[in-house]
């Protein structure tokens, strides 16, 4: 039976840090749950306005010369061309950098976005560019309700702010059409990123107002193969593909020539340790 942590202590709290998200939910106690839940949604209304919100895109480094935002548009053109009369139901937009490139691919995206000045850029890029075919639903993606089936759902770096999540995939494969697709694009609980935990935890959590200062419950829980695949085998889900890519062991300044290194390498187990994103595409079982 596993233990339920009634008040994370420093001791429980690196273990909590460490482990998967989809593990999460099976040690905390009752209260310790909602209170987690609590202050990350708080965490993801407050982060993401005010000066962080107005920098957003900066923070970010959206440009061309970024790697990563490069690669991760490469495989949004790449899962949405011929897809002209699909619909599309993207989660957490933000400033829809991603979206406006994709959408000339697809007949229409609705895009839902919590923060308040993210979803004022995203409005005022798409008047700009005078696109129709996006609609911005400012929202809590948990009061989110549908009126119509998509052809696909999409994650772009926002899972990984979201506790709960297979309870959020139920609640969204309600608007997934049958035969439909979740793409996940998000960052990887690889072995940098337990590092980065672990050097947090040893200068900063390791504080005497730990157990008060809740608030540092919030922010980014990774995802791994693993909690995918958690996730098909408790949901009406199978995969068609899964790899990660971005490995900064890797030198290659080509683009192309650097991700088809990484994707090729990125299924032997101890190299796909080191991968800082990974890409997942599910499908709906026709049930």
């Amino acid at each position: 039976m596993v233990r339920k942590i009634e008040m994370l202590n420093k001791k429980d709290f690196l273990k909590f840090l460490l482990m998967p998200s989809h593990i999460k939910p099976s040690i905390l106690s009752n209260d310790n749950m909602k209170i987690f839940i609590d202050i990350n949604k708080k965490w993801n209304k407050n982060i993401y306005d005010n000066e962080f919100g107005e920098n957003y895109d900066e923070i970010h480094e959206y440009s061309e010369e970024n790697y990563s935002n490069f690669i991760i548009k490469q495989n949004l053109n790449q899962i949405f061309k011929n897809q002209k009369e699909k619909i599309i139901l993207e989660i957490g937009a933000g400033t829809g950098y991603y979206t406006v490139n994709y959408c000339k691919y697809v007949k229409k995206v609705d895009a839902v976005e919590i923060g308040e000045d993210l979803t004022k850029k995203f409005k005022k890029e798409i008047n700009q560019r005078q696109i129709k075919n996006i609609t911005i639903i400012s929202n809590d993606i948990w009061k989110f309700k549908a009126d119509k089936k998509y052809d696909y759902i999409l994650f772009i770096s926002t899972l990984h702010h979201l506790p709960l999540r297979i309870k959020l995939l139920k609640k969204l494969l309600k608007f997934l059409k049958n035969n439909g697709k979740i793409v996940i694009i998000e960052p990887h609980h690889n072995l940098f990123r337990k590092f980065k935990l672990i050097k947090d935890y040893l200068l900063k959590y390791r504080k005497k107002d730990l157990e008060r200062n809740k608030i540092i419950w919030g922010g980014h829980d990774f995802l791994t193969k693993n909690e995918i695949k958690y996730y098909t085998k408790n949901l009406n889900l199978k995969i068609q593909k899964i790899f990660t890519f971005f490995n900064l062991l890797i030198p290659f300044n080509n683009f192309k020539t650097r991700y088809f290194i990484e994707k090729s390498l990125g299924n032997i187990p101890f190299i796909n340790n080191f991968q800082q994103n990974i890409v997942a595409i599910l499908v709906k079982n026709n049930k």
